[in-house]
């Protein structure tokens, strides 16, 4: 049986963290879209977490 590295778990959460923060970037991105409004700083507080 293979043991994680101490960091695997903590990589594990940021990377999802970081998936999530993408997800709701593209869905802001389409919603944006539909309503004919272009607005980059709402993407990028998303992505960046804020």
């Amino acid at each position: 049986m293979s043991q994680r590295m101490p960091d695997y778990d903590a990589l594990l959460a940021r990377e999802s963290e970081s998936r999530e923060r993408i997800a709701k970037a593209l869905y802001e991105i389409e919603l944006q879209r539909g309503n004919g409004i272009h607005c980059p700083s709402n993407i990028k507080h998303i992505l960046e977490g804020n």
